[in-house]
């Protein structure tokens, strides 16, 4: 750790979405020969943003902000920057907040009328905070994407939602859980690994995971002409790899490392396998569940069946969302009030009209849509769906005594 001493200026950014007090706050600051604001945001995007970009000493932001509000954003910010400091202001002092704070690794908590004569000190002193090395199990977060059938769109999602978290500065890994006939590298215009390559191949044998063999083995994704886009891919074997323990063992190992390497994983898992032993354990490290659908028969069924599974393991529906295309010729059907009839009603709820014209581009240029057409009704839904869903993280409780998962597969195993 570097010593700050008197000849150093703190490197300051601050992050509030009101303009005239975040105007206050940098005249204070101005003042105080030791601190320098070298940037300013005005929502939890800019924050994250301006500590990859500027890696600065301490980070000073609202409580309460739009996009991710400063909780998540100290949260995410200390995953991927752990040697910058957070400083959150806000007029809500009850404990809970408080709490919630120093959950996210925040080293000063400030009422922000009461207490901003304070907000100097409270720099320089966090500035001064040794700097942690170790980062927390699960500070990233993992979202999963499932097809309720074949070819209803869930790698289209999952592949435009990793690039558009991407295109908002995160730290984003693609991880392509489709062992056998996974296309996610496909749609990013990469070749495949061979599978002796591949590290999801090799996961079914002995192997430690460890950062160094995560590193050689993701892709990275680059898109010409722009400039700090973070996306790697961690693709399908496209090969037979059998479910063993040492395979189960080992990827909840990666998935956890992944954690703390990325803001951000992104799973694509095969329709029809989430009750495999390898990927159910998503369902308790999962932040969200993206449930892509059409509405015709077979999907509706399956919906039912998926819907009256989760509801038996008390699974949170407030981690679900549920994207369903409307190009399905039943306009007498209601999908709000089936969503009802199976319990699925506080699900968040997306309507995503594919359109042909730019579902078959995509195909013939191998480009994603977001990218290709970023302007067009299929990238400007997906757009909406990753905004709607960074705005309302749902809460995690791992406290449960039985996970989820062992709920989920007990009672899939039991209509056996």
């Amino acid at each position: 750790m570097i010593q700050k001493t008197t000849a150093q200026r703190v490197r300051v950014v601050v992050v509030d979405d009101d303009q005239v007090f975040l105007e206050v706050i940098k005249d204070r600051l101005s003042s105080v020969p030791e601190i320098e604001v070298v940037g300013t945001g005005q929502d939890g995007r800019d924050a994250l943003e301006l500590a990859n970009l500027l890696r600065p000493d301490v980070v000073v932001m609202d409580y309460l902000m739009p996009i991710l509000d400063g909780i998540e954003a100290a949260a995410r910010i200390r995953a991927v920057c752990p040697s910058v400091k957070i400083v959150i202001l806000t007029c809500d002092e009850s404990a809970e907040t408080i709490l919630k704070a120093i959950r996210a690794s925040a080293v000063d908590f400030l009422n922000k009328t009461a207490d901003l004569a304070l907000l100097p000190e409270a720099i320089l002193k966090a500035a001064r905070k040794p700097t942690e090395t170790s980062i927390s199990h699960g500070s990233g977060s993992i979202w999963t994407f499932y097809g309720m059938r074949g070819g209803v769109g869930s790698t289209t999602l999952s592949v435009n939602a990793a690039l558009c978290l991407a295109a908002i500065k995160y730290r984003v890994l693609l991880l392509d859980l489709d062992l056998l006939h996974g296309c996610c590298a496909f749609y990013l215009s990469m070749k495949p690994y061979q599978p002796s390559d591949n590290l999801l191949y090799k996961l079914h044998g002995q192997i430690q995971i460890a950062q160094d063999l995560i590193r050689n083995s993701v892709r990275p994704y680059s898109v010409p002409g722009r400039n700090h886009f973070s996306l790697d891919l961690i693709d399908s074997p496209c090969s037979f790899v059998p479910v063993n323990d040492s395979l189960v063992s080992n990827l909840e190992d990666l998935l956890g490392r992944l954690m703390t390497m990325y803001d951000y994983v992104v799973v694509d898992i095969p329709s029809g396998r989430i009750f495999d032993r390898h990927v159910g354990p998503l369902l308790d490290l999962s932040e969200r569940l993206l449930i892509s659908t059409y509405r015709d028969l077979p999907a509706m069924k399956n919906l039912g069946e998926f819907s009256r599974l989760i509801s038996a393991a008390s699974f949170p529906v407030d981690k679900l969302s549920i994207i369903y295309s409307g190009l399905m010729d039943h306009a007498d059907f209601d999908f709000g009030s089936y969503l009802k009839s199976i319990r699925l009603e506080r699900a968040e709820v997306h309507e995503v009209p594919f359109d042909h014209d730019d579902s078959e581009a995509a195909v013939r240029e191998r480009q994603p849509i977001v990218l290709l057409r970023p302007n067009g009704t299929l990238a400007r839904r997906i757009q909406t769906i990753v905004e709607k869903s960074l705005k309302k993280p749902p809460q995690i409780d791992r406290s449960k005594s039985k996970s989820v998962w062992e709920s989920f597969s007990g009672q899939f195993h039991s209509t056996k």
